[in-house]
């Protein structure tokens, strides 16, 4: 059977104060748990938003002797969010009749898309092609030769998949 010993006065005092502890921590777990619940729903509606904000970015490869246009310190990228947002930003410089650069694959269009641009102070057209290839077709259509700065900010357009 069991033996039952008589605790001394400092272990019963022990014991007392390790079940005191015990249930405060309980009652401290209890409160932390009812907190973590409380703020799952917010939680998850952050998430929801950061989510839908998620952005692949990247800068594209310039072509036929298309460069950064040296007067403008933005970067030249392309940004597209989970909706299929697409939104080129930044500013080039090149020979007009020359293709400008080639989309990557994902954020290429299904239909040839015509943007207004600014490039060299007077409005032109960009051309972007289901290829991906990027032109600016003014140089064309309006007889304009040589080169200058072509501006990409406000060219957006959206991918259905």
């Amino acid at each position: 059977m069991f033996k039952i010993e008589k605790l001394g006065k400092g272990e019963e005092e022990f014991n007392l104060i390790l079940r005191r502890n015990n249930v405060e921590i309980g009652k401290m777990i209890d409160i932390l748990i009812s907190n973590i619940n409380n703020v799952k729903p917010e939680m998850e509606q952050l998430n929801k938003q950061i989510s839908l904000k998620r952005v692949k970015k990247y800068s594209p490869i310039l072509e036929n002797g298309w460069i950064l246009d040296p007067y403008v310190a933005a970067e030249f990228t392309v940004f597209k969010n989970n909706d299929g947002q697409v939104t080129i930003q930044g500013s080039v410089f090149g020979n007009w009749s020359k293709k400008i650069y080639t989309l990557e694959k994902e954020f290429r269009p299904k239909y040839l898309l015509c943007f207004p641009v600014m490039a060299n102070q007077a409005f032109n057209r960009i051309d972007i092609h289901p290829n991906g290839d990027v032109y600016l077709s003014s140089g064309i259509t309006l007889g304009i030769k040589g080169s200058g700065w072509v501006r990409f900010d406000g060219v957006t357009y959206y991918i259905r998949e």
